[in-house]
């Protein structure tokens, strides 16, 4: 008999005897074991009765199996248990959150973001006058508060962005008032107040 076909008989053997609930590789181990068996008896030129000796190898791997399986499912028992605690707390933790937002409890950072939109909205909404240039900065300083306290996004940039535009239409606004105070200066200093004086004196008189 040549080694595949030996090998192949084992293998048959191991599988009749071990029955498909044994690992593969527990199957693996005890057709190995065999074959070597086999191989020394043959070598040795020994009896059948050593021969029989694989024969032992094979039926003796219920009680090996049967010592591995235990491990494997302890193995198993532990993996499920911890995924099971893996689930449990996300589960709590999810659970905790419900009940925070249930509760109501103001997120951080949340007052200063609408404060900084309302003070960015005025900004813009006045930016003609050029003096609620102080409100765009108010609402940019609150914008940032609401970010560092823990609020992205969302509000907290609509207020900065707000009070941005706002901070810039007013110095817009302040430069054109300031060319308009320039140029009503200019055109007194040209206007010549003597004789105007005098042609009034003289129109009365």
């Amino acid at each position: 008999m040549s080694e595949n076909d030996m090998k192949e008989t084992l293998e048959n053997a191991a599988s009749e005897v071990l029955g498909s609930d044994v690992p593969e590789e527990i199957k693996e181990q005890v057709v190995e074991t065999a074959a070597a068996t086999v191989e020394e008896a043959v070598a040795s030129n020994e009896t059948v009765s050593n021969a029989a000796s694989a024969a032992g190898a094979v039926a003796s791997a219920p009680a090996a199996a049967s010592a591995a399986a235990p491990k494997k499912a302890t193995v198993d028992l532990e993996a499920k248990r911890a995924a099971l605690l893996a689930e449990n707390e996300a589960i709590k933790q999810a659970q905790a959150q419900k009940k925070q937002l249930n509760k109501g409890e103001p997120t951080p950072g949340l007052g200063f973001a609408i404060t900084a939109i309302i003070f960015g909205c005025l900004s813009i909404a006045g930016f003609f006058t050029g003096i609620t240039v102080v409100l765009g900065v108010l609402g940019l300083i609150f914008g940032i508060i609401a970010i560092l306290r823990g609020l992205h996004g969302g509000l907290s940039v609509a207020g900065i962005v707000t009070s941005v535009i706002g901070i810039i239409l007013s110095i817009l606004a302040i430069l054109f008032w300031k060319s308009i105070a320039d140029l009503g200066i200019g055109l007194f200093k040209s206007i010549n107040w003597d004789e105007i004086w005098t042609w009034i004196t003289d129109l009365f008189a």
